[in-house]
């Protein structure tokens, strides 16, 4: 059903900007009504009707099957394959009255009349909701039929699929991502079509149900003299199975988060960063501030670490497993500086710093540190050198390896780095990765670092390395994957893990041993930001009524909008929408490959 426009209560917009790569990170968000409701279907069985009726030459096979796809009716990367969600597909000629419906137009107040690059809308999703609840009434999505949608998957960022996959999101009451590859990226990409991990969690949030999923909760705190929960913060939870950021949440007016759908037997590492972007997030965070720090400045990325001295720069991991699968982690801190450990600063001068990677009192092996550069370090290209001396650790039978996990590009620090390896006798070992970076399926490269180097069966004194972290003398470029300089870090540090894990005969790699944190220690008593003030949600008073009836009662539904905008300067972020868009605005920007701009251009 085509929705009327009596009651815009907020939209969300794409922004389209051409010929341009970029990639960033920021947290799943549940959409919220303008009464602070979280949106949501009250069933898990949603009707979905298509109208396949289209000027992309896209036949009715090809529309219901992407559509299906997208929805997970078949295949295995949609909605339904990753959630307790269902979808049943009805197929009509036309909008229908109390349904949902997924169509092409041309007509209403943002296509009509304009092509597709003047209206630079690609597609929105109109959501009716309750206003007691934030229930869904009903939700349409509207494809701009102006615009040339392809089937092939290998047309880039305009496949039909990347559209609808987010659309979808949006549909079940999920808000824009900045976590690089999800569905809910806020800029369209060439490969928003596969759901991240990022947007599983998010529907697993929206829709519990999945027990063979853990979840971290807590509240992100500012204020060393009078403690007050902080709205708007970014929590980032790092794998240290396979260093990835997997998931992520944002903090509410209290400073209350939960990341929700992460798989278990993995220890997590939390990163607490200021929201970038305010003005793709729903209304209800517009109000969030960050000037919480001394002389009014912003408080930064920090990671989660104990409030003891000696444990600077040594973030605490947080262990899920079965029987301990939800963790409330209790207060964090913002930070207003990255802290680093002392030892670690001193130890720079030395040739060589012996880290502690093997407990013998637990016989585990494994640690985790927060390094950081100096300009004049990289400069003259002097790298950070870590002993990790495992001859103690007893390597039982099979294909085991000490692990390397370098984390930067996901910080957004302004880095570029290599590792280098040598064994016991100072022979430079082979790398896996010998460009530096991975690239994936779509051109988008990955500079985070991965290397595994066999340790010897028993315990062997040949199992004692050194590695060098070393800055390649000059930053990356922003262009290699960004397009919005606000993104970029002011400091140059990393994330450094060391794990053991076994090859599979598969070829991949399972953590058999990882650093154990016994107890985890808040940060009640070493709060930072002491300018940290109270903050208000961006909500409304509900209006007194005594009935809910139909939907065109406006006194009882409200409505969100998603759409897609064209055209903006990438170096301002999103551009601030007034006039006839009324309330909150979402700005989703679309990434154009260069490839896929020249076929689009051929097109016509």
């Amino acid at each position: 059903m085509r929705i009327n426009h009596w009651a815009y209560l907020w939209r969300c917009f794409w922004i389209v900007s051409s010929f341009t790569i970029s990639t960033s990170l920021l947290a799943y968000v549940q959409n919220r009504s303008i009464y602070g409701d979280k949106v949501k279907w009250p069933h898990r069985t949603i009707a979905i009707n298509v109208v396949t009726g289209n000027s992309s030459n896209l036949s009715k096979e090809e529309v219901v099957s992407i559509i299906k796809n997208s929805l997970g009716i078949i295949g295995d990367s949609g909605w339904q394959q990753h959630s307790n969600l269902s979808f049943t597909l009805t197929i009509d000629a036309a909008p229908a009255k109390n349904k949902n419906d997924i169509y092409f137009t041309k007509s209403g107040e943002t296509f009509a009349g304009l092509s597709c690059e003047a209206s630079g809308v690609i597609g929105k999703t109109e959501t009716m909701y309750r206003q007691s609840s934030g229930e869904v009434l009903e939700a349409d999505i509207l494809l701009n039929d102006n615009c040339f949608f392809f089937a092939d998957p290998s047309a880039g960022a305009m496949y039909l699929g990347n559209a609808v996959v987010h659309e979808l999101g949006h549909l079940l009451g999920l808000g824009h991502s900045e976590v690089a590859d999800s569905a809910m990226f806020y800029l369209l990409n060439d490969g928003q079509r596969e759901l991240h991990s990022d947007d599983i969690a998010g529907v697993e949030e929206v829709y519990p149900g999945n027990i063979s999923k853990g979840s971290i909760r807590g509240v992100i705190v500012g204020g060393s003299r009078l403690p007050l929960g902080v709205m708007g913060g970014q929590i980032e939870a790092f794998s240290s199975n396979n260093g990835q950021l997997i998931a992520s949440a944002i903090s509410d007016v209290n400073g209350n988060f939960k990341i929700s759908g992460l798989p278990i037997d993995d220890t997590y590492y939390l990163y607490v960063r200021p929201s970038k972007y305010l003005a793709i997030l729903p209304e209800y965070f517009q109000s969030s501030k960050k000037d919480f720090c001394q002389s009014g400045t912003n408080y930064r990325g920090s990671f989660f670490q104990s409030c003891l001295a000696s444990e600077q720069g040594l973030p605490q991991g947080i262990r899920l497993y079965t029987g301990n699968s939800s963790i409330d982690v209790g207060k964090i801190s913002i930070g207003c500086s990255q802290k680093v450990l002392p030892e670690y600063i001193e130890d720079k001068e030395l040739e060589s710093n012996e880290w502690q990677v093997y407990d013998d009192s637990t016989e585990i092996a494994g640690n985790s540190v927060v390094g950081i550069f100096t300009g004049s370090e990289i400069n003259a290209g002097t790298g950070d050198v870590f002993t990790i001396d495992l001859s103690d650790y007893e390597v039982k039978s099979g294909e085991i390896f000490l692990d390397v996990k370098l984390i930067y590009q996901k910080l957004y620090s302004p880095l570029r780095l290599s590792i280098l390896a040598q064994d016991s006798f100072g022979a430079v070992l082979e790398n896996q990765n010998t460009e530096g970076y991975t690239e994936n399926n779509y051109g988008e490269k990955n500079f985070d670092i991965i290397e595994h180097y066999r340790l010897q069966s028993g315990r062997s004194g040949l199992n004692r390395y050194t590695i060098t972290i070393t800055p390649d003398g000059q930053a990356y470029s922003e262009n290699d994957f960004l397009d919005a300089s606000n993104f970029l870090d002011d400091m140059r540090y990393y994330f450094l893990v060391f794990t053991v894990s076994e090859k599979l005969l598969t070829s991949q790699y399972k953590v058999i041993s990882s650093k154990l944190f016994p107890t985890l220690s808040d940060n009640q008593s070493c709060l930072d930001g002491e300018n940290t003030y109270s903050v208000l949600a961006n909500i409304r008073e509900k209006e007194n009524t005594t009935t809910e009836g139909a939907k065109s009662n406006s006194s009882v539904a409200s409505f969100v909008s998603c759409g897609t905008i064209n055209f903006i300067d990438n170096n301002q972020g999103p551009p601030s929408v007034g006039g006839a868009l009324i309330g909150f605005v979402m700005a989703l920007f679309v990434r154009w490959f260069y490839g896929l701009a020249s076929r689009r251009k051929i097109a016509g």
